[in-house]
């Protein structure tokens, strides 16, 4: 039986091995699968923090989310005038 490689857009590539070529429709069932299947990876509060340009180091939890939630809360009012001047 033949084997043939597919890749997604994310550059991942599986191996198949069937009697004809995968369909696209197939290929994308096939990576939907494949992803769906995949442990989820956590994103530690550190790494969240530094993602925010947030310097973690000698803070606690709570300080360090209280940091990342005000910058949230100003990117999303920011979003919201931004959108309102659109708008008028």
């Amino acid at each position: 039986m033949p084997s043939y490689k597919i890749t997604d857009e994310q550059g991942k590539s599986l191996k198949l091995t069937g009697n004809t070529a995968p369909t696209e429709d197939e290929i994308k069932k096939i990576f939907s699968e494949y992803y769906s299947s995949q442990p989820k990876q956590e994103v530690s509060l550190t790494d969240r923090a530094l993602d925010f340009g947030i310097t973690p180091f000698g803070k606690s939890d709570q300080e360090i989310q209280d940091e990342i939630n005000e910058q949230l809360y100003q990117k999303i009012h920011n979003g919201l005038n931004l959108l309102n001047k659109s708008i008028n």
